[in-house]
C-alpha cells in the first residue's frame, strides 16, 4: 500500500495475513480517501474556484474517537485560510475527551452559518480527521508485528483469532472482527448525521486526511515560520501523539511552504502512550490527562518538577529510559519486554516504588490523592519526563542534522508539555549548532495554541486547502474561536435563571477586575468566544493576585478545589515579562508569539521567586502568558491596571472550571460559581459591548478537603 511516506506495510511485517480494506464501503457512501481521483478532482475544482476569485467554505470533522468537533474554515485568494470557528465537543456537553458524535458542535456551527449568510449548499466539502482505513489496518497490523505492545484485552482475543490454532468460536471471531473494524461503519454513520443535521446536499463529499498532517498544516500554517517572509528557510514540523492512522511520531520539513513527510515511527512506539502508561502504572493519574493536558492541570508534570531531574543521580532513570531503543536517525522502538499489556515490566523497574506505597499496584481508575505524595513517587514522575525529554532530543537532533533546519513547530499532543518545550530550547541552543557546524544560529521553537487533536479538526481542511494551492499568509493564530461570543443580552438571561446571585453593571470593567485582583480577589473573567485548546488565555479564566504569599493555597485548595503541590500559571505584559522571567531567544519570533499561549515553560528570575513564588515550580521555571493589546485588549488593560498597583503586570491565570471542561456558555460559569468555591465574583463582557459584575448573595462554602494531598 502505498501512501506519502511510500509503503505503508511491508509484506514482511505481516507474512501472508491480509490486511482488510473498507475504501469501496466508504466511497459508496460519498467517504474519499485523500490520494483518490475524486479527492484529486476536488482539488482541482476547489483551485478554480479560489482562481475565480470565490471564498470556499471548508468543514473540519471528527466524530468517531476523543476530542470531537467541527471547525467552519474559509479560503479564498484574498485572505489566505481563515478558521472561522472550532468547536469542541467537550465545551458544550462538559463532559471532557468526548467521544463521538459532536451533535452541540454542529448545531453551533449551523447558528454560525447562518449568521454568516452561508447556505449549507456552499459547503464544498468535509474533511475528516483521520484515515479510518489506516486506522484499522494500523491497529492490527500493530497486532501482527508486536503483540505485547499494544493494550487491551479484545486485542489480545483478536490476534488469538487470526492464528491457525485458534480456539475461539467462530461467533466469538466474528464480534472481535466488528470490534477491530468498526471505524469505517461508525465514520458512515456520523457523516450521514451530519449532512442530515446541516442541510448539507447529498454531493457533498468528505475527504479522509492523515492525521499527522493535518495537524501539521494547522500548525505550520499558523506559526510565524509558514508567513511569506521566512518560508524561504526550511522549517520542522514534529507531530508527537499518542497514535495517528499512520504513526504515532511524525515528522515533516517545509519547502518553499509546501510540507513534505521527512520520517515516521510506527503507531506501537509512541512517546506519548509511554508518559500516559507510567502516570497511570507509577502516578496513579488517569487516562488522557497526564501528558501536559490542561484539563488535568499538570498533575504529572507537577509532581516532575518536584522530583529529581537530575540524569546523573535520579534513581529511576536509567531502568526507566530502557522503555525505548535509541536507533539511528532518529528513530525509537519501545522495549517490548517492558511493555507488554499487564505493565508488568513497568512495574518490574520500578518495585523499589510500590513497596514504598505500601506493597500495593495502582489502580488506574484512582487518582492520585489514593497514594502518599512521597519523595520516591516524585522522583518517578521526574523519571518519566527526563526519558520524554531524551526522546524528543533523539528525534528532533536527528531531523536538524540531516536538514540543518533551526525552525521547529511541534505538534500533537505531547507538545503540551511545557517542561520538554522549554528543554529542547535549552539543549539546541547555538553551542549545539556550532558543534555539529550547522551555521551560527539556534533552534527556534513554536508551539500553536491548539497542539493536540482539537486543533486537528481544523487542520483537515486546512491540510486539504494547503495541498490544492491555497495561501495562509494573512492568518494569524486562533486562540479564541470555540464558538460565537454570547452577548450581554444572552448573560442576563442567565444570570436572571441562575438562584443565589446578585449583579450590578461593570462600567470599567478592567479598572474594576483589577483593583479586585489587587485586593485579594478571586476573579473569574468571561469575554468574547471561548478559547481553544487546553490552555485559558483570558476569556474563559480565572484571575488572582500572584504576590499574595498564600496564592497556591488559595487558588489549588479553596478556588479549584485540588491538589495543592500544582503551581500556577501566570500571565503578563510583554513590557513587563523580562523583569521577571528570562525569555529565551529560541521563542523571540513574532515578538515572542510562542510565549502567548501557556505551552513554553520560562526560567524564573530571583525577583520573581521573591514577588511571586507561586508561579514558580521547583524546577525553577514558570508557565507564562504574555499578553499583548491587539490579541486580548480587556486582560492587556487589566494586567496594566494591576500594575500600577502591585508592582508587577501580571496575574494568576487558571481555567474557569472545578473538575469539568473550560466553561463554554454563561449558564456554566454561573453553575461554577454556584457550587461554593473560593471563588469571589464573575465578570461577564458582552460580545458587543456592556459588562456585569456578578456576586453570592450567600458566602462562599468551605473548601473540599478530601481532593488535596501534600508532599510527605
Amino acid at each position: 500500500m502505498e501512501t506519502s511516506f511510500g509503503t505503508f506495510y511491508p509484506s514482511d511485517d505481516i507474512g501472508e495475513r491480509k490486511l482488510p480494506d473498507n475504501t469501496a464501503y466508504l466511497e459508496q457512501h460519498n467517504i474519499w480517501r485523500a490520494g483518490s481521483e475524486r479527492a484529486r478532482a476536488l482539488g482541482r475544482s476547489f483551485r478554480d474556484a479560489l482562481d475565480a476569485g470565490r471564498t470556499v467554505h471548508l468543514l473540519g470533522f471528527l466524530g468517531t474517537s476523543h476530542n470531537s468537533g467541527v471547525a467552519l474554515v474559509e479560503a479564498s485568494r484574498a485572505r489566505g485560510i481563515v478558521t472561522v470557528a472550532n468547536c469542541e465537543e467537550e465545551r458544550f456537553c462538559a463532559l471532557k475527551h468526548h467521544s463521538g458524535y459532536p451533535a452541540h458542535s454542529v448545531r453551533e456551527i449551523a447558528r454560525i452559518l447562518k449568521r454568516r449568510g452561508v447556505p449549507a449548499s456552499d459547503v464544498f466539502a468535509v474533511l475528516y480527521a483521520f484515515d479510518v482505513v489506516h486506522e484499522e489496518q494500523g491497529a492490527l497490523s500493530a497486532l501482527l508485528m508486536n503483540p505485547k505492545v499494544v493494550r487491551g484485552h479484545q486485542f489480545r482475543k483478536y490476534l488469538d483469532s487470526v492464528k491457525p490454532e485458534t480456539t475461539l468460536r467462530e461467533d466469538e471471531a466474528q464480534q472481535m472482527r466488528r470490534n477491530m473494524f468498526s471505524h469505517a461503519p461508525h465514520l458512515v454513520n456520523v457523516f450521514r448525521s451530519l449532512a442530515c443535521d446541516l442541510g448539507l446536499p447529498t454531493a457533498t463529499p468528505c475527504i479522509q486526511m492523515l492525521h499527522h498532517e493535518s495537524h501539521a498544516a494547522v500548525a505550520y500554517a499558523q506559526s510565524p515560520f509558514g508567513k511569506a517572509e521566512r518560508r524561504g528557510r526550511a522549517t520542522l514540523i514534529a507531530c508527537v501523539d499518542g497514535g495517528g492512522d499512520l504513526s504515532s511520531i511524525s515528522t515533516f520539513k517545509t519547502r518553499d511552504g509546501e510540507i513534505e513527510p521527512l520520517r515516521r515511527n510506527r503507531r506501537v512506539n509512541s512517546l506519548e502512550t509511554f508518559y500516559m502508561l507510567c502516570a497511570i502504572a507509577l502516578g496513579g493519574w488517569t487516562a488522557l490527562n497526564v501528558e501536559g493536558d490542561a484539563r488535568s492541570d499538570n498533575r504529572f508534570m507537577a509532581a516532575a518538577a518536584l522530583g529529581n531531574l537530575s540524569r546523573m543521580t535520579n534513581p529511576f532513570y536509567r531502568q526507566l529510559r530502557q522503555y525505548f531503543h535509541f536507533a539511528p536517525g532518529g528513530e525509537c522502538f519501545v522495549n517490548a519486554l517492558m511493555a507488554d499489556d499487564s505493565l508488568s515490566g513497568l512495574e518490574k523497574v520500578v518495585g523499589p516504588f510500590y513497596a514504598e506505597a505500601g506493597d500495593r499496584k495502582v489502580d488506574p481508575a484512582r487518582l492520585s490523592r489514593d497514594l502518599p505524595m512521597t519523595q520516591r513517587r516524585l522522583d518517578v514522575a521526574a523519571a518519566v519526563q527526563l526519558v520524554f525529554e531524551d526522546v524528543l532530543f533523539h528525534l528532533v537532533g536527528a531531523a536538524i542534522q540531516e536538514t540543518g533546519a533551526d525552525q521547529l513547530v511541534l505538534c500533537g499532543q505531547a507538545a503540551m508539555n511545557g517542561m520538554a518545550n522549554a528543554a529542547l530550547l535549552e539543549h539546541f541552543d547555538a553551542s549545539y549548532y556550532a558543534h555539529y557546524e550547522l551555521g551560527e544560529t539556534r533552534l527556534k521553537l513554536w508551539v500553536p495554541p491548539v497542539a493536540a487533536d482539537p486543533g486537528a479538526v481544523a487542520g483537515a481542511a486546512y491540510r486539504f486547502a494547503m495541498s490544492n494551492a491555497a495561501l495562509t499568509d494573512t492568518e494569524s493564530p486562533i486562540a479564541f474561536g470555540c464558538g460565537m461570543a454570547p452577548g450581554i443580552e444572552e448573560v442576563d438571561r442567565a444570570i436572571a435563571q441562575a438562584p443565589g446571585i446578585r449583579s450590578q453593571a461593570a462600567e470599567n470593567p478592567a479598572e474594576q477586575i483589577a483593583k479586585l485582583v489587587a485586593g485579594g480577589e478571586a476573579v473569574g473573567i468571561f469575554q468574547g468566544a471561548a478559547e481553544n485548546g487546553a490552555r485559558a488565555l483570558g476569556h474563559r479564566s480565572i484571575l488572582f493576585d500572584p504576590c499574595d504569599p498564600g496564592a497556591r493555597t488559595i487558588v489549588n485548595r479553596e478556588v479549584k478545589q485540588r491538589e495543592s503541590i500544582r503551581p500556577l500559571s501566570v500571565m503578563v505584559t510583554l513590557d513587563d515579562a523580562p523583569n521577571w522571567f528570562e525569555l529565551s531567544g529560541g521563542a523571540s519570533a513574532a515578538d515572542f508569539d510562542a510565549y502567548g499561549y501557556m505551552l513554553i515553560d520560562a526560567r524564573a528570575t530571583d525577583a520573581a521567586r521573591r514577588k511571586m513564588p507561586s508561579t514558580v515550580n521547583a524546577a525553577g521555571f514558570s508557565r507564562i502568558q504574555i499578553v499583548r493589546p491587539d490579541a486580548n485588549p480587556l486582560i492587556f488593560a487589566v494586567l496594566k491596571a494591576v500594575g500600577r498597583r502591585t508592582g508587577a503586570e501580571a496575574a494568576i491565570n487558571t481555567s474557569l472550571n472545578v473538575g469539568t471542561p473550560i466553561v463554554q456558555t454563561p449558564e456554566q460559569a454561573l453553575a461554577i460559581f454556584s457550587r461554593g468555591s473560593r471563588l469571589d465574583c464573575l465578570v461577564f463582557v458582552g460580545s458587543e459591548g456592556g459588562a456585569r459584575l456578578v456576586r453570592r448573595d450567600t458566602v462562599h462554602g468551605p473548601a473540599r478537603q478530601e481532593l488535596f494531598c501534600e508532599v510527605e
